[in-house]
Order: C-alpha cells, then sequence, then structure tokens
C-alpha cells in the first residue's frame, strides 16, 4: 500500500503528496530548484584563478601575512578574496550570500585591498593578481561568495563560519 502521491515536477523542484497512512497530508520537496551556475567560459575569458582566504582579525595584509587558503572560517577573521585576473574585467563585482537568511551581507569594515603585478589598459585591470580582506559581520552559518562580471555569475564558492 503506497503513502504518498507524486504530484508533479517544476523546474526540477519534485513535490511529493504524502498522505501518511492513517495521518495528515503534507508536502515536502524532494529535490532542490538548480541554483544559478557560473558561467565557465565568461570565467576563463577573465581569470585564472579566484580563491578564499583569511586574515586573523588585527593582521595586516602584506606580504609575511598573506591569507591563509580557507573556506571555514571563525567569527571575527577577515575574509579575503585572491583574484588571478587575465582580462579587462571593468564590470566587476563580489557577492556574499547568507544561505540560512536568504539575504546578502553588505556590511564589510576593515577593508584593505593590494594588486600585484597588476597591468592596466586605459584605467582598466587587465592582468594580474588582486587580494581584497574584510571583516564582514557573520554569523555561524553556511555562505556563498559570488563573482560577477556585468551580471554573468563567474564564480560561487561554498563557505562556512563557525
Amino acid at each position: 500500500m503506497s503513502c504518498g502521491k507524486l504530484l508533479g515536477s517544476v523546474i526540477g523542484l519534485t513535490i511529493l503528496f504524502l498522505v501518511g497512512c492513517g495521518g495528515a497530508p503534507a508536502v515536502t520537496p524532494v529535490a532542490e530548484a538548480p541554483a544559478e551556475q557560473p558561467d565557465e567560459a565568461t570565467f576563463e575569458k577573465y581569470f585564472s584563478k579566484i580563491s578564499l582566504g583569511k586574515l586573523p582579525a588585527d593582521a595586516e595584509l602584506d606580504e609575511p601575512d598573506l591569507p591563509t587558503p580557507a573556506t571555514t572560517f571563525a567569527v571575527g577573521d577577515q575574509l579575503c578574496v585572491t583574484m588571478g585576473i587575465i582580462g579587462p574585467a571593468d564590470e566587476l563585482s563580489t557577492e556574499i550570500y547568507g544561505l540560512q537568511e536568504q539575504n546578502y551581507i553588505t556590511t564589510v569594515t576593515n577593508f584593505k585591498s593590494v594588486t600585484k603585478n597588476v597591468r592596466f589598459d586605459k584605467g582598466v585591470v587587465v592582468g594580474g593578481d588582486h587580494i581584497q580582506c574584510g571583516t564582514y559581520p557573520f554569523v555561524e552559518g553556511k555562505y556563498e561568495f559570488r563573482v560577477r562580471v556585468g551580471d554573468v555569475l563567474v564564480a560561487m564558492i561554498p563557505f562556512e563560519v563557525k
């Protein structure tokens, strides 16, 4: 005897209507809808790498304290992103999305930035490594660091704050 009936599938989200054998009905998602995915071709046009790292809360961004690669952070750590830029990325933007809160983190303090071996063409960065760090008002949870060129998502790096 079956206790469930498949209602349908819409854009990758499968809904199963459950009538517990003698219980109340419930709607349960079986699979999540596919999220926006990074465009690899656009990434390869502009970047050689994008990665996350961290610095202690009171550290400065200089050679001895270059960020330690990380995807797990403590509350208070400085979150850093390192980007190897190979093409003119004049419409570059970054976003931090809180998965539990389902909103964007917009406040940053203690912001600092450094570039190495950077080449410019008419004021636009066309090559080199760019590192930026800042302290964000994170609470424990899971997040995504997203990078866009114009409105095209080129990188989405999951990370966690513990």
